[in-house]
């Protein structure tokens, strides 16, 4: 299992040959290679659905820390302008700076600032294309910008561009590779194509460059569970629940995805796992998924009659999800109750072909 040292609020590296991090110079080359590639050859992005990660940060509300440095400033009443604006978006007001800014393109079109905090403000109102090209005409004035290349990559994210979503999110890593927020999203991109161990690497680069950073942490837990790491993965995730809790962050989602991996099937810790199923449900009461767990936990414990409320709440939580009727068929199966067992089993069946078929949407 890795566990990093921190000395100096930096994660130092392995401290012995078990811990040893698996990513070289060579795949730092490749990851070059990859971008030089992008820069020259457009490719059809292959179309999928965006796997989900901390639920807290669901795709279609990112939370960017903040606008960053313009480097076009041009004059004191230019830079008091994009202090307003600034202002104004993190204070949720969008139509007021979305006025000072337009005035300002109006009186300098080539302005690479205003057009830039015009793309952010229609990021924040959810309307991908008009952001994208507010930040594409500013990307032509000010390339060496990697804010404005991190932002239009989301944008072309959520227009299923992702061939060029890919582009710009490698190319803002690039221009400031040592932006913990720029490799986290691409690791987030990476992720949502399946892609676990591309995703792995941002991810991880995310964390070391900001070792408090419980969402790269919790991001970095992901993969390795989904690469079959389990004791890897939950270090990772204990350092993510510390660091959120260090902060007073109310990030409920490590608790679910600690909990879910702590119940699993090779797992020695159920018990442990049973208390943070029931802590990710204090913090996500409407949580189809946190009930399933706990559920799980209890049916590991073999007990049964306590595991059928949480994983019956789970399914009137969330009717399409399949995985509390298969797990109600075995529990009422073990207790005996056949009828019972035969209907989730139809149940749970019914479900996963609706969910296989293309007419229909994932399970959520």
């Amino acid at each position: 299992m890795w566990s990093f040292a921190v000395e100096k609020g930096k994660l130092t590296g392995p401290r012995n040959q078990e811990d040893y991090h698996p990513w070289t110079h060579r795949r730092r080359l490749y990851l070059l290679t990859l971008w030089a590639l992008l820069m020259t050859i457009v490719s059809v992005g292959e179309q999928i659905r965006a796997a989900r990660l901390p639920q807290s940060e669901a795709d279609s509300n990112l939370k960017l820390r903040d606008l960053g440095d313009t480097p076009d400033h041009r004059g004191d009443e230019e830079a008091a302008v994009f202090h307003n604006a600034d202002a104004s978006i993190a204070a949720g007001k969008l139509d007021d700076a979305e006025a000072m800014l337009q005035e300002r393109l109006r009186l300098d079109p080539n302005s690479a600032g205003a057009l830039y905090r015009l793309g952010r403000v229609y990021f924040d109102r959810h309307d991908w294309a008009r952001s994208a090209d507010y930040l594409v005409r500013s990307v032509k004035i000010q390339a060496q910008h990697d804010r404005a290349h991190l932002l239009l990559g989301l944008n072309y994210f959520q227009l299923d561009r992702h061939a060029d979503a890919e582009r710009e999110l490698l190319l803002a890593v690039k221009q400031n590779p040592q932006s913990d927020e720029n490799n986290y999203m691409a690791g987030r991109f990476y992720y949502s194509k399946h892609k676990r161990s591309e995703a792995l690497f941002f991810f991880y680069e995310a964390a070391r460059l900001n070792p408090e950073n419980f969402k790269a942490l919790l991001s970095v837990g992901l993969c390795l569970a989904n690469l079959a790491k389990p004791s890897m993965a939950e270090h990772y995730y204990r350092r993510a629940i510390e660091v959120a809790a260090k902060d007073e962050a109310q990030f409920g989602q490590v608790y679910l995805d600690l909990a879910d991996l702590l119940t699993g099937t090779q797992s020695t810790k159920i018990e442990e796992g049973e208390s943070f199923a029931r802590r990710a449900i204090e913090m996500f009461p409407d949580s189809s998924h946190a009930y399933y767990v706990l559920g799980k936990a209890l049916y590991r414990q073999d007990e049964l009659s306590e595991a059928i409320p949480p994983l019956t709440k789970s399914t009137q939580l969330d009717p399409e999800n399949s995985l509390p009727h298969f797990l109600l068929a075995k529990v009422y199966q073990k207790l005996g109750r056949p009828a019972e067992s035969r209907q989730e089993m139809e149940i749970f069946h019914s479900l996963a072909r609706r969910a296989r078929s293309p007419m229909s949407g994932p399970i959520r």
